[in-house]
């Protein structure tokens, strides 16, 4: 449980904006949910509006479940003004209030930091997620269709989805705490990225630490 200001402050953090109704910050948040075409009862203080096509879309789901708040991430096709402004129109319109997101940040990142804070309120600037951030990543690929990585800040990664491990071997194996070989560091930086992080479009052939496979 936590309030939608202490939500606001942390997500601040990771480009999310709380658009007009300024009173809803006292509001206490006790649940999250995210929609579910295979459950027409979904019901959570904040609704993750995961697959949504428009602000419009989002916040009109998030009024029929009598969600307090939406977090919303635009396809970022107009300019950041006119999605705030549509977004607190909206928002005042509907009795919600409107979290918009930097649509270059996933919603895995989001969701592990969501699902931290108001779930098991865990009162850090860092957001960290669920006890179980791998099932937590499972529910989110079931989500979206597609394989889910959950990382902090600095691109480490805490948790993946199942599906995961069919993808860069490399990527995942550095979930595990021991199993993030140096090589795998050095060889992202050869290549021009960050140590935490490498184009899907190239493969990692460093060995597996000894005892991680």
């Amino acid at each position: 449980m936590i309030t939608l200001d202490r939500l606001v402050n942390v997500l601040g953090g990771y480009g999310v904006r709380l658009c007009g109704r300024p009173e809803a910050r006292s509001a206490w948040l006790r649940s999250v949910a995210m929609p579910d075409a295979g459950d027409r009862h979904v019901t959570g203080d904040l609704l993750l509006a995961v697959g949504s096509r428009s602000i419009g879309e989002a916040v009109r789901a998030a009024a029929a479940v009598e969600a307090t708040a939406v977090l919303v991430r635009p396809a970022g096709n107009g300019s950041r003004a006119d999605e705030e402004r549509e977004a607190a129109e909206l928002g005042e319109r509907y009795g919600v209030a409107v979290l918009l997101a930097d649509p270059a940040v996933s919603w895995s990142k989001l969701a592990g930091v969501v699902y931290g804070l108001v779930l098991e309120s865990r009162e850090t600037a860092s957001g960290r997620g669920p006890t179980d951030l791998f099932a937590l990543a499972d529910s989110l690929a079931d989500v979206i269709g597609g394989p889910v990585t959950i990382e902090d800040r600095h691109s480490r990664v805490l948790a993946y989805s199942r599906s995961q491990q069919a993808g860069d071997p490399a990527r995942w194996r550095r979930s595990s705490p021991d199993a993030c070989p140096i090589a795998c560091a050095s060889c992202s930086s050869s290549r021009g990225s960050s140590p935490g992080w490498r184009p899907r479009t190239s493969r990692c052939s460093c060995p597996p630490t000894p005892g991680t496979d």
